[in-house]
């Protein structure tokens, strides 16, 4: 195989060519309206749908509906990460201000650690100042460099939590104690292990779904792993088990299991309407690991 790339761009016109040769089907009249998508859509990002189609042919207005399936999926996992970043984010911080002498800077003491992470933890702190000074404009954290002009730019840790991202909360977490992340897990109904492989992919997914890349035919970087049971007919390495996984996560979190609260329902009915009016489509689901009987819980 070439250690090089030398393949040449594709024009519109071979560009429907190579799609007819993977098993898409495209009438001659459909070609223009062909080329039209593809210089508004970029055929690489419809080549990598193609590229995870099962071997039987396809039409060019399934292999459509699919991509804008995927578009619309993506929306509704970020709408459940949002939530799970804030619960999560909650259950961090009533897990490690609570305990016996624990203050809003509990944070920079190290033992609350791994002790693994002790050597780096001066490197972090650094880190976090800094970040904390390039955000120092922003709402809260320009009160607080106001208010409390001594301190800054240490933050209460309710406060310091807002500036990370989810995967770098996911990190933090994961650097703490084996006792507090096991006392984090114990709010999602978890163990540590499961709790933060879960986690671990849902920001990869996350990510993924920020970018605009296409989820139809992705291979998760980690299995997700089981609960006490394990996934059925779904497959541990696939987009659809991070689906199956937030319904429960986002039931249990923070200690709370509460299967009717409103997001969730309105977030179940959403995600059944969108599989149910596209379930038909040929090889829709299994592209995310699902049986085409899938349906979220009610």
């Amino acid at each position: 195989m070439p250690d090089k790339y030398i393949k040449p761009a594709l024009s519109l016109e071979e560009s429907v060519e190579w799609l007819r040769k993977h098993n898409v089907q495209i009438e001659d009249r459909e070609k223009l309206q062909v080329e039209r998508f593809l210089k508004a859509e970029t055929t690489f990002r419809l080549m990598s749908c193609v590229k995870s189609m099962p071997e039987k042919a396809i039409t060019f207005s399934d292999l459509k509906k699919i991509y804008f399936f995927d578009r619309q999926l993506r929306n509704v996992f970020l709408e459940a990460f949002e939530i799970a970043e804030v619960q999560l984010r909650n259950s961090v911080v009533n897990v490690l201000v609570t305990e016996p002498g624990a203050g809003a800077f509990v944070y920079e003491d190290v033992t609350i650690f791994d002790p693994r992470f002790h050597s780096e933890h001066g490197r972090w702190l650094a880190e976090l100042k800094e970040k904390v000074e390039r955000r120092s404009q922003e709402g809260f954290v320009s009160y607080y460099k106001e208010r409390y002009k001594a301190d800054f730019p240490r933050l209460p840790l309710w406060a310091t939590v807002e500036l990370m991202s989810f995967g770098e909360l996911v990190e933090f977490c994961y650097n703490l104690s084996r006792l507090s992340k096991v006392k984090i897990a114990h709010n999602y109904c978890m163990d540590g292990p499961t709790l933060f492989n879960w986690l671990s992919n849902y920001v990869d997914v996350r990510n993924a779904c920020a970018h605009h890349r296409i989820l139809y035919g992705r291979t998760l970087n980690r299995r997700h792993k089981p609960l006490s049971v394990g996934w059925g007919e779904v497959l541990d390495d696939k987009l659809g088990v991070v689906l199956v996984s937030l319904f429960k996560f986002l039931s249990t979190g923070c200690g709370i299991k509460d299967r009717n609260n409103e997001f969730l329902i309105h977030w179940r009915k959403r995600t059944k309407k969108l599989l149910d009016k596209n379930r038909a489509i040929t090889g829709l689901l299994s592209g995310y690991g699902l049986p085409k009987e899938f349906s979220p819980q009610t």
